[in-house]
C-alpha cells in the first residue's frame, strides 16, 4: 500500500514541479481547454488529488504505532522524538533544495503533536480523527465564505485596497497573473540561485499559510484514523478476504461518483478559487473514503495470491518509500529546472504524465534489486542511522 501511495502522489507532484503558478488545481495553466488536458486533469483530480496523500498519512499513522512496539517500551518516546526530528529535517532540506510541497515536515511535526492519543481506544481515535478532518472542512469552507464576501466588495463600487489585496490573495489558489508565471517559469529554468530565491518564496507560503491551514488538522484526523485501523488489525489483513473486496467494491465507485461531481462543480465554475474552497471542505471526507477502498483492493489483492510479481515490487518500493519520494524529488529537478534539462512550462499535461510513467519503470525496478543486496534503503538507512545516533547495517539483505 505504502509503494501504491508513494507512486500516485507523484501523479500530483508532478504538476508542481513542471508547471508555474496555479496549475497545481487549475488545468487551464496546463493546457488551455484541450480535451486531452482537460481529461487527464479530470482522472487524476478524481482518482488520484488527495487521494494518495490521504493513503500516505493514514499509513504513517500506523507506522507510529508499528514503531512504538519495535522495541523497550519505556524507549518509545525517545525513539518516536529522534524519528521525527530526523524527518523534520529532512523536511527542511527537502522542501528548500528540491520540492516546495514537501510533506516530510508536516508529518514529522503531526507525527509529534498526536504521540500523546496513541494509547486511546479504538472508537476514540476514531471520534477524534473524524473531528479533525471536520474542522479541516470548516476552515476550508471558511475560506470559501470569505472569498464570497470578498468578491462581492472588489466588485462593487470603489473597493478599498485591503479588499483588492484580500481578493488577489485568496484567488491565487487557482488564478496566477501572466506576468506572475512568466517570471516563475523563467526563474526555474535559469541559474542554481534563481531556483533557490523563488522556491524559497514558496516554502514560506507552504510552511505558514498551507500547513497551519490546509494541512494540519486534514493530517491528524487521517493520522488518527490509520492509528485506529492499526488498532484493529485492519492494515494487516485481520479481516476476511470478503470484508475487504466487499469494502472496496462500495468506496471505490461512491468515492469517484462524489469525486466526479466535485469535479464538474469545479470545472463548471471555470476553476474559480470559490469554487475550490468549498469543493475541498467536501474533498476532505471523500479522499479518505477513497483512499480507504483501495486499500482495501489492495489487501484483497494481496491475500488473492494475484499477480505476485507486481506485489513484490511494489512491496519493495513501498520499503523504500522515503528514498522514493525524494529520488523522484531529484529526477523532478534535473527534468524540469535549470540545473538539468529545463523543460519547465514547455511540456504539455500528457508529455508530463508520460515524466511520471518513466519515473514509475524506474522506481519499481530498482527498489527490488537494491533490497537484495541491502536491508534499507539509502535515505531509510540515513534515517535510522541519525535518529539512533549510531551507523546502521546494510546486511544481511531484506530479500533471501
Amino acid at each position: 500500500m505504502r509503494g501504491v501511495a508513494v507512486l500516485g502522489i507523484l501523479v500530483m507532484n508532478i504538476i508542481g514541479m513542471a508547471f508555474a503558478g496555479a496549475a497545481y488545481l487549475n488545468p487551464i495553466y496546463t493546457g488551455g481547454n484541450e480535451p486531452v488536458n482537460i481529461a487527464l486533469w479530470a482522472v487524476a483530480y478524481v482518482a488520484v488529488d488527495g487521494k494518495m496523500r490521504a493513503l500516505f498519512a493514514m499509513l504513517f499513522g500506523a507506522s507510529l504505532l508499528l514503531m512504538a512496539e519495535g522495541g523497550p517500551p519505556e524507549r518509545a518516546t525517545a525513539r518516536h522524538v529522534a524519528r521525527m526530528a530526523v524527518l523534520f529535517l529532512f523536511g527542511m532540506v527537502h522542501a528548500s533544495l528540491l520540492w516546495s510541497g514537501d510533506i516530510l515536515l508536516p508529518f514529522a511535526l503531526v507525527g509529534l503533536a498526536i504521540w500523546p492519543l496513541r494509547n486511546q481506544p479504538v472508537q476514540r481515535l476514531f471520534l477524534m480523527g473524524v473531528i479533525a478532518l471536520g474542522l479541516q472542512a470548516a476552515i476550508t469552507a471558511t475560506f470559501g465564505m470569505q472569498a464570497l464576501q470578498v468578491q462581492a466588495a472588489v466588485q462593487g463600487p470603489n473597493p478599498s485596497p485591503a479588499a483588492l489585496e484580500a481578493w488577489e490573495s485568496l484567488r491565487s489558489a487557482t488564478y496566477s497573473p501572466p506576468d506572475a508565471v512568466a517570471e516563475e517559469t523563467a526563474m526555474y529554468r535559469g541559474s542554481l540561485s534563481d531556483i533557490l530565491n523563488i522556491r524559497h518564496q514558496s516554502v514560506l507560503f507552504a510552511r505558514f499559510f498551507l500547513l497551519p491551514f490546509t494541512f494540519f488538522a486534514e493530517s491528524v484526523g487521517l493520522m488518527l484514523i490509520g492509528m485506529g485501523l492499526y488498532r484493529l488489525g485492519w492494515w494487516q489483513g485481520g479481516f476476511s478476504s470478503a470484508h475487504y473486496r466487499r469494502l472496496a467494491a462500495r468506496l471505490i465507485p461512491l468515492g469517484w461518483a462524489l469525486g466526479g461531481v466535485l469535479g464538474w462543480l469545479f470545472a463548471r465554475s471555470g476553476f474559480s478559487a470559490i469554487s475550490f474552497y468549498f469543493t475541498d471542505a467536501v474533498r476532505v471526507f471523500v479522499a479518505p473514503m477513497l483512499s480507504l477502498g483501495y486499500a482495501a483492493a489492495l489487501i484483497a489483492l494481496v491475500q488473492s495470491g494475484a499477480l505476485p510479481g507486481l506485489v513484490r515490487r511494489l512491496a519493495a518500493c513501498g520499503r523504500m518509500a522515503l528514498s522514493n519520494y525524494l529520488a523522484a524529488s531529484i529526477l523532478g529537478n534535473l527534468i524540469f529546472t535549470g540545473i538539468g534539462l529545463g523543460l519547465y512550462g514547455q511540456l504539455s499535461r500528457l508529455a508530463v504524465m508520460g515524466v511520471v510513467l518513466a519515473i514509475w519503470a524506474l522506481q519499481l525496478g530498482w527498489s527490488r534489486p537494491w533490497l537484495e543486496h541491502f536491508r534499507y534503503g539509502p535515505f531509510e538507512w540515513l534515517w535510522r542511522s541519525l535518529a539512533r545516533w549510531q551507523r546502521q547495517p546494510m546486511k544481511p539483505p531484506a530479500y533471501q
